[in-house]
């Protein structure tokens, strides 16, 4: 499954981007895909992750996400870039050890800022 993207601003701002509809990747022959337009400025990082991550668990009967844990990181994390973002996220996922029950993938882009 995939979760909303994530954007974290130059800012420090950091939100979900929600899309309406859309279908897992390689299950249907004739998928109907939905897409959605988003803005990234100078320093903004836009980050795509699966279910793998927020439904990682944490403890007994708890997983990563139930109270938007994944959210909370990020904020922590931003502003950022992609690289030291992924850095941080596989760091995060190196101490969930067995907490890890699917697979887990992480992609982020970033606008380099001014200088």
């Amino acid at each position: 499954g995939h979760p909303p993207a994530l954007l974290m601003s130059a800012s420090g701002q950091t939100r979900y981007v929600h899309t309406t509809g859309g279908q897992a990747v390689g299950i249907l022959k004739n998928p109907r895909f939905v897409a959605r337009s988003v803005h990234l400025g100078p320093g903004d990082t836009l980050a795509l992750y699966t279910d793998g991550l927020t439904e990682a668990r944490t403890g007994p009967n708890r997983r990563f996400d139930d109270h938007d844990d994944f959210l909370g990181f990020a904020r922590r994390e931003s502003p950022t870039d992609a690289a030291t973002f992924v850095a941080a996220v596989q760091r995060l996922l190196d101490g969930f050890g067995a907490g890890l029950e699917d697979d887990t993938a992480v992609i982020a882009v970033s606008v380099p800022p001014h200088s």
